[in-house]
């Protein structure tokens, strides 16, 4: 797949010097960034992997991966719904915002 140039620069834009916000999973130690998709049914590790993968879309092609993910969820909710599928739902997420992390501490938030 090609990305185009106004793509480029936008994600470049958005990913250049250190982060500003590091997404993870406090019970699980699951960053999103590194790990592969979570083996467990955590909401907490999934909510973060599908966060991370949004942020790694070209931005032309974040509406397209929105409604992908909407037909996912659907798909789930009528598994559930019909007992074939089994998972743990948020009914309201909670984000929580650090500002400044110390050096070290993201380290710690690792072990």
């Amino acid at each position: 797949m090609a990305i185009s140039e106004r793509d480029k620069q936008q994600f470049l834009a958005e990913h250049s010097g250190p982060p500003e916000y590091y997404i993870y999973c406090g019970t699980h130690g699951y960053f999103g960034a590194i790990d592969k998709p979570p083996i467990s049914d955590c909401s907490k590790c999934w909510q973060v992997y599908f966060i991370q993968r949004y942020l790694e879309v070209p931005p032309s092609e974040r509406k397209e991966f929105l409604e992908k993910l909407t037909d996912v969820v659907r798909y789930s909710a009528e598994s559930v719904k019909r007992g074939d599928f089994d998972v743990r739902l948020f009914k309201h997420p909670k984000v929580e915002i650090q500002r400044d992390v110390p050096d070290g501490e993201l380290d710690k938030l690792k072990e």
